[in-house]
């Protein structure tokens, strides 16, 4: 040691200051491995930290004390139940996959039934359309006859014909008084 320090002294000039740091990591494993390997450039294994050294043996922690567990083991009860979490999550997955299946098809029944909704409604829409044309066809011709040859009764019944037809066509829009 007292080599070691003169040396130091004589390349830089002034004492080694750091001996109580030395002293300190001077029987530490890391620091032994640290010294064998510098010097020898990077090398791609660790260093063999079991240099005479005895294993450390570290207390039990707490938890694990108060649990009575020493080794690393799983109980059977627990792996039991942890197979029954798996088996019961992996038929949940399957459970959920069905669901899956089951709503695409009825969305596909919704699309089918709005279809057929929307056809339905325009064919209702067309032949509302067709026999509002067939009355105003009517209702023209109705318009059109020459009231001067009629009987009393048929005169009398004409303008009631009218307006019931514009009724029919344009909702109760014509009234008796208009005629």
């Amino acid at each position: 040691m007292d080599q070691a320090l003169e040396l130091y002294r004589s390349l830089k000039g002034q004492p080694f200051t750091y001996q109580h740091c030395w002293k300190a990591v001077a029987d530490s494993l890391k620091w032994n491995a640290y010294v064998s390997c510098s010097g020898e450039g990077p090398r791609k294994r660790t260093p063999d930290l079991n240099m005479n050294a005895e294993p450390m043996v570290r207390p039990i922690g707490v938890k694990r004390a108060k649990k009575g567990k020493v080794s690393g083991e799983v109980p059977l009860e627990v792996r039991d139940q942890l197979k029954t979490l798996v088996d019961a999550c992996e038929s949940q997955k399957e459970g959920i996959e069905d669901m899956k299946e089951f709503q695409t098809k009825m969305a596909e029944h919704r699309v089918e039934a709005a279809a057929w909704n929307f056809k339905a409604v325009h064919e209702k829409e067309a032949k509302v359309l067709e026999h509002k044309n067939f009355l105003l066809g009517k209702f023209t011709e109705l318009l059109q006859i020459d009231t001067s040859k009629m009987e009393a009764w048929a005169k009398d019944a004409h303008p009631r014909a009218v307006n019931n037809l514009s009724a029919q066509i344009w909702g109760g829009v014509g009234s008796a008084d208009a005629v």
